[in-house]
């Protein structure tokens, strides 16, 4: 008596005997459905991760394997399964259509963690995320844009009659638009320093406000400064 189709498949998978070229994600899911379906999910886990393991070194490729992304995808799958009274691949597959995307992990892990030698060794949990890289982010982009557009009217005003305006404003456009950007931040902070000081020194020495000058730099500072927190921790 032989073996049905998907119990001969599941059985290949534990020997490490797939094609691992022709074993995508959408096959990956659909065959961790169906061991969940005859397992508990800690022996599930346990034969499902063997047999990846077992298939990714008789391919050639040890390092293929993720214990992360396994077993998050394997949780995933179990959660999702749980909550069908009557779970069926076809349907499952039509309801979860978000586990056919690689990505999916994604909603719960920063790619620097899923990327960590840890986390492809050893099964991480979500790390907890901290937004306040993500706001002081935001917090630049419109504090660059503030400056940016203040810029570009004082240098329309010196335009032709300020050389010394007209290079300080010149100089603070391209400082505000270099700190948008991640890799460009530290030197263009450098540059709108210097121009805050210049641009300050300045409205003190005719007798005029330099307060939004020390502001403008306080602010920048701290938008600096906070950008450069992890976007995660382990």
């Amino acid at each position: 008596m032989h073996a049905d189709p998907l119990t001969e498949e599941l059985s290949a998978l534990e020997a490490g005997q797939l094609d691992l070229a022709g074993f995508p994600h959408c096959e990956h899911v659909r065959l961790g459905f169906e061991m969940l379906g005859r397992y508990e999910f800690g022996e599930a886990v346990s034969r499902f991760s063997r047999g990846l393991k077992q298939l990714a070194q008789k391919s050639g490729k040890p390092g293929a394997y993720h214990e992360t992304i396994t077993i998050g995808f394997l949780a995933l799958i179990a959660e999702r399964r749980a909550r069908d009274e009557q779970p069926a691949w076809p349907r499952f597959c039509a309801a979860n259509s978000d586990l056919l995307d690689k990505q999916c992990l994604r909603r719960w892990y920063a790619r620097e963690q899923l990327q960590s030698q840890l986390a492809r060794t050893a099964f991480c949990l979500p790390a907890p995320l901290q937004w306040t890289g993500r706001i002081a982010r935001v917090y630049a982009a419109v504090l660059a844009g503030y400056i940016l557009w203040s810029s570009v009217l004082t240098a329309s005003s010196a335009a032709g009659h300020n050389r010394g305006v007209f290079a300080l404003a010149a100089a603070e456009i391209g400082g505000a638009l270099g700190f948008v950007f991640d890799r460009t931040r530290t030197a263009a902070l450098v540059v709108l320093l210097i121009v805050f000081a210049i641009a300050g020194t300045a409205e003190f020495h005719f007798g005029s406000s330099f307060a939004r000058f020390f502001f403008y730099a306080a602010s920048a500072l701290f938008a600096w400064r906070m950008t450069r927190q992890p976007a995660y921790r382990l």
